[in-house]
């Protein structure tokens, strides 16, 4: 695996400067199978603002499971990450994070998928209040009318439906 980074022109007040990480990882290590497997082992990274940065490498070196670590979705099984000066230690409302392969529930409708992050996390009763938020970005994304339909994986457009709902 490989981090590129290279510095995306900004203002000049939000250029770096010392010590302004956005993410700091500090010996991140991820062990599977009771550490038979190591997927990530002593990963150090500093992200600053005002710069832009990919992880690169082949299939299986551990890019995924470092994104899932740092959005707080799976702990590592040593170090640290800081986001903006607070540690990640689970998932955070301020951190999102698309996944390559979504999932729709058949048995859920358009609308139903889309606000299940909301349910899961806050209620029903804050899923129902986003629901105009919801039918905004079916709307956006081509698939006005369609919040009541049930997903087929045969149509094209549920790929869209799969990306809105991992939007939350």
């Amino acid at each position: 695996m490989t981090a590129l980074r290279q510095a995306v022109p900004t203002h000049p007040a939000a250029r770096p400067r010392d010590g302004d990480a956005v993410y700091a990882l500090r010996n991140v290590s991820k062990a599977f199978g009771r550490g038979a497997i190591r997927a990530l082992d002593h990963v150090d990274l500093t992200l600053e603002r005002g710069t832009f940065s990919s992880i690169i490498g082949p299939s299986g070196c551990g890019k995924s499971t470092l994104l899932k670590i740092m959005a707080g979705l799976t702990p590592p099984s040593s170090g640290s990450v800081m986001l903006e000066g607070r540690p990640v230690t689970g998932p955070r409302r301020d951190i999102g994070m698309m996944f390559q392969q979504a999932t729709l529930f058949p048995w859920r409708t358009t609308i139903e998928n889309i606000l299940l992050p909301i349910a899961i996390r806050d209620g029903t009763s804050a899923a129902k209040a986003k629901e105009p938020a919801a039918r905004a970005l079916l709307d956006l994304v081509g698939l006005k009318g369609l919040q009541k339909s049930i997903p087929t994986s045969s149509r094209a457009a549920w790929r869209s439906v799969r990306r809105s709902a991992g939007c939350w």
